[in-house]
């Protein structure tokens, strides 16, 4: 909204004087009504969001990526590691290790057994910490067995609390672990 002022009155004139307190007042009288306008009042039409200072992302219109519904702005790179995270799984009992949740916490002494190993699951990572104080056991499906240095296993024993071992699936029926 345009402020509708005479110019100001010439700057020989002292301020004192009744003219510039006239221009003063009239001016006071514009900025009062132009602060009471409701933002829902102003004409928004022919304006670009490059016209607005303060954007804020989530209000904005056609912000869409992806398929609809999906509103990103990662790199792919970045999707793909999101992905690669698992979620970590606290478990007081014993437990079929799954695709879902490759990362535990084990929390009661009990025996934790790994997927079958197959070939859709090779270079993949399960993690198991102990946080218990007694021991916890990670066992293999039959058929399959745990590199060890000195041979291979069909188990292993975490002992230690505070202890975390990665098994990784390196073919269709062995682990090896870290």
């Amino acid at each position: 909204m345009a402020l509708f002022l005479p110019p100001p009155p010439n700057a020989n004139i002292d301020a004192n004087d009744y003219q510039w307190r006239d221009w003063f007042r009239k001016l006071q009288v514009q900025l009062v009504n132009v602060a009471g306008l409701t933002w829902d009042a102003i004409d928004f039409t022919g304006s670009s969001i490059t016209d607005i200072e303060d954007r804020e992302h989530n209000d904005l219109q056609a912000i869409q990526g992806g398929v609809p519904g999906e509103y990103y702005h990662l790199t792919v790179d970045q999707i793909a590691d999101l992905d690669r995270q698992e979620s970590v799984l606290f478990v007081n009992a014993n437990t079929q290790l799954t695709e879902v949740y490759r990362n535990l916490v084990v929390t009661i002494a009990s025996t934790m057994t790994l997927p079958k190993a197959s070939t859709n699951l090779i270079g993949k990572v399960w993690s198991v910490a102990n946080a218990s104080s007694g021991s916890v056991t990670v066992a293999c499906t039959s058929g399959d067995t745990v590199l060890v240095p000195s041979t291979d296993d069909t188990s292993i024993l975490i002992t230690q609390k505070g202890t975390v071992i990665e098994f990784r699936c390196v073919s269709t029926n062995l682990w090896t672990f870290t």
